[in-house]
């Protein structure tokens, strides 16, 4: 079956086993582990990073640097700058401030997750079937996707639980 989430063909040879099966299971469960660990430590790694950034920074400011060059390169203090998304009453009043603007369209956009859970909805509803059952088939999906937007894109995964 071709899959979009690993972007080749998977073929299986006629004379394989459960036991083959179990094994590749195994295998699966094995490197699962490993990425958690690893994230794990990736995670503890950045932890320990911003601690450290953190003391190079009170170190720049006591000196009154915002640069600082040695053997290992060099750092700067940059500043940054964002502002958190509206909520609730903030948002509707933001867009109202937003829609008499000229550059209303370029500024509004949409997460896709939030997309994808609306167009989902919108073709259950419409088709009376559901995406995740594959009660749906992509001539169907693609017929009931609105005007505008690309054919969505169908693909699967492993999920994984343990006992």
């Amino acid at each position: 079956m071709l899959d979009e989430t690993w972007g080749h063909e998977e073929v299986v040879a006629d004379d394989v086993t459960v036991k083959e099966l179990n094994e590749l299971c195994k295998t699966m469960y094995c490197l699962k582990k490993e990425s958690a660990e690893l994230k794990k430590l990736k995670s503890d790694k950045e932890l320990e990073l911003k601690k450290v950034q953190h003391k190079v920074m009170a170190y720049l400011d006591h000196f009154g640097m915002t640069k600082h060059a040695g053997e290992f390169g060099s750092i700067s203090k940059t500043r940054n700058f964002s502002v958190p998304s509206p909520q609730g009453l903030g948002k509707e009043q933001f867009f109202e401030f937003l829609k008499g603007r000229d550059d209303f369209e370029g500024l509004v956009s949409i997460n896709h997750q939030t997309l994808n859970g609306y167009i989902r909805r919108e073709i259950e509803e419409k088709s009376g079937k559901t995406i995740y059952a594959d009660d749906l088939t992509v001539e169907e999906i693609n017929e009931y996707t609105p005007v505008g937007l690309e054919k969505p894109k169908i693909s699967y995964n492993i999920t994984m639980r343990k006992k």
